[in-house]
């Protein structure tokens, strides 16, 4: 493209030197940006018939310049040298030479082609890309609609197309320069429009474009929908931003790549179509309902992010310690499911088989063991639709939760291949416990090497400070064997997901609005397999907590309360140790509500019964009961 347009300001520096009246000893300059531009006019100008090589200096060795005729009869010529790779004291030298008139450079004008500002050709010189000039960008710009029309090159159908490039590129008042006209003079100087330059000017190649007689709001449409892939391309998670555009496998994949451009707009509208009927059909996973349509056995159920991609990931943990043979896990949601849409290569295995029934997924397990977990990867794509697709990880251990119970907020499960699978912990994680024994063994790690191959017996417990865990590229995954079953873990960097802060009024709706209790750990707050840390006005007030209740303070300075009441506080507290929670995070359900209520209660009857209607003491009254 650029050799064509190198070529039109060739002809166009020809042109404008036969319209005007050059005398002798004139001088004239022109401004690129670079050297490398300068080099490549001086190029393509000294193909152009009738020019011929100019030498500057006789008496001694130098660069040759261009030259030529301007006026036949009177033997006038231009001469165009290039100031790149000359010195100043050259260019001065040449600007005496023209002045004087003498030898080779009598009836001679001189044209300085050079990418920068030099007193020593500039002064005296004419800007020819100034007002009045052959290159002044304002003239190219009001001219380029007339020139585009007056191409005898162009077809119809390009021009038509070109116009409203050019309307498209040219509209406002910005500051253009002399290169940014390349493209579009640069087509019409080669005299078509050839698939490479729609992605020059900033749209898609289209094969259907010749069909439509009137071509503007497709090639808008066009031009926006090249727009919106190009600044996709700008941000890190190309392929997500490219789920929302269009919708197709093959065609994300295209866009996503380095050769996005070449893909023909007639797939990308169909892929905004696909994406358009897609938006009326929706499945949600329905995580809520998960364990009580599996009431028969505990399960784990974790997202991989929370945002909706993130949610349609799902690792899942199933707790078989009960050491059945065969388990059915249903999976959940909001619509109807069918077999055609699972994606998986094997829906039939010697180990399980995975259908679906009504709004259910259900993978049935067969021949499980008692010594070793067994493992699936389960995808779903509904109607073949990509932002409807359900990755469903799946674990079974042949033991109970509370073995690995301090892991649910953090774990992840890797499938690796039949019957292989990796329980990942974060980078960040701080602790890692293991097993449920009253024996404990503690253990400062700082290699995962230090963890691999140990063995855990019914009464033993592991308590893993990884506060100062280094990982090493080469080898982050160990194994660790609970009783008989060998667990292989991975530590993953978890840079990318941190633990997030939560204020006291979240933390609050999120207790009212889950059935649940939450724990206080590490000075982080734990909603099943939801983490969230707190900001540090709050950690004074939960670290208070967590110390009233491990040491079960009532009332401090000396004040005393009866034996009564003394006592129903110590099972409230025992209730909140046995359940390791706190009062602004337990789930008050009946066991809470009834133990509250006695307290009050036992409060009421001694406000009741006080002698001679002496008050009871004030921290009693103010005593928090909620």
């Amino acid at each position: 493209m650029l050799r064509e347009y190198y070529k039109f300001l060739g002809n166009r520096l020809i042109d404008w030197s036969q319209t005007i009246a050059i005398q002798a000893g004139d001088r004239y300059v022109l401004n690129f940006e670079n050297d490398d531009q300068v080099r490549q006019f001086m190029s393509v100008l000294s193909e152009f018939n009738g020019i011929h090589n100019f030498r500057l200096m006789t008496e001694q060795s130098g660069p040759n310049a261009l030259a030529f005729d301007i006026d036949p009869d009177s033997h006038m010529q231009l001469v165009v040298v290039s100031t790149v790779e000359v010195t100043p004291d050259y260019l001065v030298n040449l600007r005496n030479r023209i002045g004087q008139q003498q030898g080779v450079w009598e009836n001679t004008a001189l044209l300085f082609v050079s990418n920068k500002v030099l007193d020593s050709i500039n002064s005296g010189a004419k800007d020819i890309g100034r007002q009045g000039g052959p290159f002044n960008t304002g003239a190219l710009k009001r001219n380029v609609q007339a020139t585009v029309d007056k191409s005898e090159k162009l077809s119809k159908d390009d021009k038509d197309v070109l116009k409203f490039m050019v309307k498209t590129i040219y509209d406002g008042e910005q500051e253009l320069t002399l290169m940014d006209f390349a493209d579009v003079y640069g087509i019409i100087e080669k005299g078509e429009l050839s698939d490479s330059d729609y992605i020059q000017m900033g749209y898609f190649q289209d094969q259907d474009l010749a069909t439509y007689s009137s071509k503007e709001e497709r090639l808008a449409e066009n031009h926006a929908d090249y727009v919106n892939i190009s600044l996709a391309h700008g941000f890190g998670d190309v392929r997500s931003r490219i789920t929302k555009i269009v919708d197709g496998e093959k065609l994300i994949s295209d866009l996503s790549g380095n050769n996005w451009q070449s893909v023909n707009y007639k797939q990308i509208l169909a892929g905004k179509e696909r994406l358009k009927q897609n938006k009326k059909i929706s499945l949600v996973y329905d995580a809520e309902i998960m364990q009580g349509i599996n009431e028969d056995m505990l399960i784990w159920d974790r997202p991989k992010g929370t945002s909706k991609a993130g949610q349609r990931t799902r690792y899942i943990i199933v707790f078989n310690d009960k050491h059945q043979n065969k388990l059915t896990v249903k999976f959940p949601f909001d619509a109807t499911v069918q077999d055609k849409w699972i994606t998986q290569s094997k829906i039939n295995h010697k180990h399980y088989t995975v259908g679906t029934h009504k709004n259910q997924l259900v993978v049935d397990f067969s021949d499980l063991k008692t010594n070793e977990p067994e493992s699936v990867k389960v995808r779903y794509r509904h109607h073949d639709i990509g932002s409807l697709g359900f990755t469903f990880n799946i674990l079974i251990l042949p033991f109970t939760d509370n073995k690995i119970l301090g892991l649910r907020p953090y774990y992840r499960v890797k499938v690796k291949g039949e019957k292989k699978a990796n329980l990942e912990i974060p980078s960040d994680m701080d602790e890692l416990i293991l097993g449920s024994g009253i024996q404990s063994n503690k253990l400062n790690v700082d290699k995962t090497s230090q963890l691999d191959n140990l063995m855990l017996g019914p009464n033993d417990q592991l308590k893993a400070d990884l506060s100062q865990l280094s990982l090493d590229d080469d080898n982050e995954s160990f194994t660790v064997t609970l009783g008989s079953v060998p667990l292989n873990f991975n530590v993953f960097d978890n840079d990318d997901n941190k633990i997030q802060p939560k204020s006291a009024l979240d933390i609050e709706r999120y207790r009212r609005e889950h059935s649940y209790d939450g724990h206080y750990q590490n000075q982080r707050i734990i909603f099943g397999s939801e983490i969230n840390s707190v900001f540090n006005n709050q950690k004074t007030f939960f670290d208070l907590e967590e110390e009233q209740i491990n040491t079960e303070t009532l009332i401090e300075d000396g004040a005393e309360i009866s034996a009564q009441l003394t006592e129903k506080y110590r099972h409230l507290f025992s209730v909140l140790k046995k359940r390791t929670t706190l009062m602004s995070l337990i789930n008050w359900d009946q066991e809470v509500i009834e133990s509250v209520r006695d307290i009050l209660a036992e409060v009421e009857q001694e406000i009741t019964h006080t002698e001679d209607g002496v008050e009871l003491p004030t921290e009693v009254q103010h005593k928090p009961n909620r």
